[in-house]
Order: structure tokens, then C-alpha cells, then sequence
């Protein structure tokens, strides 16, 4: 399963790659920047599914979405890769080790900050033994957030020894 897993993936974290690592590495920052409406939410879904598919461990934390809908994107993105590569009949199987290694936060109406995600990160880890590789954070406003709070989530991001994806 591994195998196909790995051969499914394709991604641009690979443009990123440095030192043998895809994406910008642990303790690192990505921001992806567009206009509304292109793509950055499918995009960022993608790098999760890059890194689920390579065996590493993803934290998506929504801040407009539900968990439902975010899951959806998954699920979507995931049987369109399988569908090009005419291995649908692998549907189950690829997915449930997809959602061993995923976990979706959703923090809606402007409940987010530094501190929740200190404490989200704390309670995968020490109740569900998960260590993200990938945090993935999707939709804040950067209009609210100041020069504090970009470096609180880095270093926790740091701290956690994962890439920090964002979209703004």
C-alpha cells in the first residue's frame, strides 16, 4: 500500500524541496497569497495530501470551513488521484490510512489564536499520541493578525518540529 500511496503524489511541495525535505521544512513558514476564489483552500488540501500520502502526519486547522467540509476536500482531491491512476478499487484502504494520520480542527467566527492552537497541538499529542509533520492553516484574516502572533504560531509550529502552511 505504501508504494502506491507514494506514487499517487504529486505535488508542489517538490518546488520547495530543499536539504531532501519537500515544503519549506520543520519549524518553517509557507504562505500561499491569491485572490479569493482560485484555489488556495484546493491547494493547501493538496500539500495535505502530498504529505498523508509520503506517510507523515497533518494537522488542518480550518477557520472558516467545517470539519465536514474540509474532510470533503480530502476525500474529493483523494478519489480524483485514484481515478487517474485507475486504482479506485484501493478507495478504502488508502483513505483509512489517509484519516490515521490526519487530524481537522475547526475554529469558526473568529475563535482562533495562538493560545487554542498551543492547546490543540498540546491535546493531539498527548491524548492521540500524534505528532503533526504538517500544520496547515487555512483562511485566517491577516488583516487582524499582527507581527506577534505570525512568530507565536511559528514557534509553535517549530516547537511541534512541523511546516507551518497558511493561506492569506
Amino acid at each position: 500500500m505504501t508504494n502506491l500511496m507514494i506514487k499517487l503524489r504529486r505535488s508542489p511541495r517538490t518546488l520547495l524541496e530543499r536539504d531532501g525535505y519537500p515544503g519549506p521544512g520543520p519549524g518553517h513558514l509557507a504562505v500561499v497569497m491569491a485572490r479569493a476564489g482560485v484555489g488556495k483552500t484546493a491547494f493547501l488540501v493538496g500539500i495535505g495530501i502530498d504529505a498523508l500520502l509520503s506517510g507523515q502526519k497533518v494537522l488542518h486547522i480550518s477557520l472558516e470551513r467545517t470539519i465536514d467540509k474540509v474532510r470533503d476536500w480530502y476525500d474529493d482531491l483523494l478519489m480524483e488521484m485514484l481515478r487517474r491512476e485507475k486504482k479506485l478499487e484501493l478507495w478504502a484502504a488508502i483513505q483509512l490510512e489517509v484519516e490515521r494520520r490526519r487530524h481537522i480542527h475547526a475554529y469558526l467566527k473568529s475563535s482562533f489564536s495562538v493560545e487554542r492552537f498551543n492547546q490543540a497541538l498540546e491535546l493531539v499529542e498527548s491524548a492521540m499520541d500524534f505528532k503533526p509533520n504538517v500544520i496547515i492553516v487555512d483562511q485566517p484574516d491577516f488583516d487582524a493578525i499582527d507581527r506577534e502572533t505570525m512568530e507565536g504560531l511559528r514557534a509553535l509550529a517549530a516547537k511541534a518540529g512541523a511546516e507551518l502552511w497558511m493561506s492569506c
